[in-house]
């Protein structure tokens, strides 16, 4: 019978060593192993818009389809009252149309949470999923890393005759200026970055961001802005004279409006086409670029042009890519 083997010196010793720095091992790797699966486990709100039919289905089905994946839901808010200014979640998703991202906007104020639109609406040119892509889209935003798009937003104060300040509020899209009931022309008098540029006679005036240059600047002719340029608009609504056309200028510009003549009708301001106030013949209106960015989710399925193509009809009629169809068609039949 062999005898059993002899232990080396030191062995024990050695031993003895290892399992301390096993255990230290041991811990780090699984402390590393908590932090990324904290930081891998998204707090997620929704918002809806609860005037939109079937709300409640749609947030249930998304609640449903959320448990599959590493998400906890920290609340559901159709009626407006959480404090988003002060919430402290991952990933806001809302559901709506482009006047629920613009509310969203502003509650966020400076609140850097990216946020996720699903369009329930008609338009939908801020949400870019649609209800019938949701699925895949909300798989993008959970597993990957989507692209994140940081839109300027403006703001502006209501400043009276005491340079007093009445109102202040931001906006994502545009700030107007627009008469009341009667029909009647507004003059205004503007000021960029403390010096008077001009007087004229409109209907009202827009100043809108980058993201707003699809909206209501389109209508009244201002020019096409892609949404990550840093630019303010001002666009006159009808105005009398051939020579004030749309104004692109730099972020940095200080914009000041004021009523060149008393016209004793109403005017009106609206941010967003939400939010509206009566001004005063005697007030001025200064905007500029806000501190607060808000930051928009893009799965990058369709990009900004695209967008133009499908909601705008942007880029030729409807019969001219009809006859570069049919010209082609016959061409590639010509070597068949």
């Amino acid at each position: 019978m062999p005898a059993p083997p002899r232990r080396r010196r030191g062995e024990e010793k050695e031993k003895y060593y290892l399992t301390p720095l096993l255990f230290y091992l041991n811990t780090l790797l699984y402390t590393r192993f908590l932090v990324r699966f904290s930081q891998y486990m998204k707090k997620v709100i929704i918002i809806g818009d609860r005037k939109k039919e079937r709300i409640n289905k749609v947030v249930q089905g998304f609640q449903d389809f959320l448990k599959a994946h590493p998400v906890k839901i920290v609340g559901v808010d159709l009626a407006g009252r959480f404090d988003l200014s002060k919430v402290k979640v991952d990933l806001i998703i809302v559901l709506g149309g482009d006047g629920s991202i613009l509310s969203t906007a502003r509650r966020l104020a400076k609140n850097p949470i990216p946020v996720f639109g699903v369009n329930l609406g008609k338009f939908g040119f801020l949400t870019e999923c649609s209800f019938d892509e949701v699925k895949d889209c909300l798989q993008d935003v959970i597993t990957k890393h989507p692209k994140i798009a940081e839109l300027m937003m403006i703001e502006c104060s209501v400043q009276s005759s005491r340079k007093e300040k009445r109102f202040s509020g931001i906006a994502l899209n545009d700030i107007v200026i627009t008469r009341g009931s009667i029909s009647r022309m507004l003059y205004f008098r503007l000021f960029i970055d403390k010096r008077e540029i001009t007087v004229f006679g409109a209907d009202g005036v827009i100043v809108s961001s980058p993201a707003g240059s699809t909206a209501y600047s389109l209508s009244a002719g201002g020019p096409l802005i892609a949404p990550e340029m840093q630019a303010i608009t001002v666009s006159p609504i009808c105005a009398h004279t051939l020579s004030m056309r749309p104004l692109v200028l730099p972020d940095s510009s200080l914009i000041e409006l004021e009523m060149a003549e008393a016209s004793g009708q109403e005017i009106i301001l609206t941010i967003d086409g939400q939010l509206s106030v009566y001004l005063k013949q005697t007030d001025r209106l200064v905007i500029k670029k806000s501190r607060a960015i808000f930051r928009l989710i893009k799965i990058g399925r369709r990009s900004f042009y695209e967008t133009l193509r499908e909601k705008l009809h942007w880029g030729g009629q409807l019969h001219s890519q009809r006859y570069l169809y049919d010209k082609l068609h016959r061409h590639s039949a010509c070597y068949t």
